[in-house]
């Protein structure tokens, strides 16, 4: 996989990726765009869409309770590394990326009266 850590170069690592897409898919044979391909992959790396999707996960999970999701920046803040794992198996291109997003619960009563 591809690891960017903080503090490395950012565009660096973005050729890297889309390097990498190309060499997969020629490779590989994969009848896949490699522009397409590398531009899911940064699509999927946004902190801003994982931060959605798991939002809308955990709020099914806590609405019946007297409890609120908040998202908090201290993610950002620690400069948490996305990581990126590609790889081809079986004919099939595959992309898992980890990141990491902070949400806070908060009552719904302190919300309501500032506290």
């Amino acid at each position: 996989g591809v690891h960017t850590v903080p503090g490395s170069n950012y565009y660096g690592t973005l050729r890297l990726l889309q390097d990498l897409s190309v060499q997969l898919c020629q490779m590989n044979d994969l009848p896949l765009n490699p522009k397409a391909v590398y531009e899911s992959i940064v699509c999927r790396t946004s902190r801003a869409v994982a931060a959605g999707d798991a939002y809308s996960k955990l709020k099914r999970i806590i609405k019946s309770s007297n409890l609120s999701l908040v998202r908090t920046d201290e993610a950002a803040a620690r400069a948490v590394p996305c990581e990126i794992e590609v790889f081809e198996s079986k004919g099939d291109l595959h992309a898992s990326v980890s990141t990491t997003v902070s949400f806070g619960l908060v009552r719904n009563a302190d919300l309501l009266y500032g506290k």
